[in-house]
């Protein structure tokens, strides 16, 4: 399996993935990049993090990765 490098630590150029959509669909659409250059297919999707009286606080990225990999 060809697995593309990804490295942890903040991003480059500071954009924040979590407290705007923008920044998660960036961050999603990224993630499918990386896969799809490696020859695999994987979808995200951003979902909203809501507070009990229904608030959006943060977003979070979900993907179709197992453990990390493609299915």
């Amino acid at each position: 399996m060809k697995v593309p490098p990804f490295t942890s630590g903040p991003a480059e150029n500071r954009t924040d993935f979590c407290m705007r959509r923008k920044g998660a669909r960036q961050l999603a659409r990224t993630i499918e990049a990386v896969w799809a250059n490696s020859g695999y297919d994987v979808r995200c999707r951003v979902d909203p993090i809501h507070t009990a009286d229904g608030r959006i606080v943060c977003y979070t990225v979900k993907s179709d990765l197992r453990n990390g990999l493609p299915r």
